[in-house]
């Protein structure tokens, strides 16, 4: 069961306005767009979808291995289309760890300055920038560092946070050391449902 207290954020922002119905519709669309850390129903959007309220619907266009870059612009035409009030980019672990065939790891300003485009494509809706998590698995504290930097970035330069890194530990995570298990994706639904709490 989710805890009272994000529950009780994003029913507050709701009543405060500080969600805004981009397309005056009467509802409240929040689009996603990410990696495979959001992508499968049961992970962090559907569990907050389960615990919305019934004018909010959760509109998910993540996809495992999916980069800012590459995939980022399809997901974001995907739910600008399907009537996304506000959009939430969970990227950042793809595109700095490079696992595709023919890419390039980015480096953390590469990947702050797609987020910059991404929320430029958004055309006015607001936009919560996820910081990336860390990386449990050996031999990753070089990644480890482009993702502090990354996330250093993202604090700074933008609005609108929600913290999916700080407060990450290995029991958050599968054996893999990549990918949330229950308690993660547990842990990332409640920072989301706070975080559109505070957006500006």
């Amino acid at each position: 069961m989710v805890r009272t207290g994000p529950l009780i954020a994003l029913l507050c922002a709701l009543l405060s306005g500080c969600l805004h119905d981009f397309d005056g519709d009467g509802m409240l669309r929040l689009g996603v767009a990410g990696d495979s850390n959001s992508s499968a129903p049961w992970q962090w959007v559907g569990m907050a979808q389960a615990v919305s309220p019934p004018q909010v619907q959760w509109q998910n266009a993540a996809v495992p291995g999916a980069w800012c870059k590459y995939q980022g612009p399809g997901q974001i035409n995907t739910l600008t289309a399907d009537g996304a009030d506000g959009i939430v980019l969970a990227f950042g672990t793809n595109d700095v760890l490079g696992l595709c065939v023919g890419c390039v790891a980015q480096t953390a300003r590469q990947v702050a300055d797609c987020y910059h485009e991404r929320v430029a494509q958004a055309g006015g809706r607001q936009v919560i920038v996820a910081t990336t998590p860390p990386i449990y698995a050996p031999g990753s504290d070089a990644v480890n560092a482009v993702i502090d930097e990354l996330n250093a970035l993202v604090r700074a330069e933008f609005p609108n946070v929600v913290e999916f890194h700080d407060g990450f530990g290995p029991e958050h995570f599968a054996p893999d050391g990549v990918h949330l298990n229950e308690a993660g994706q547990r842990m990332r639904r409640d920072r989301g449902l706070v975080a559109l709490a505070a957006v500006e």
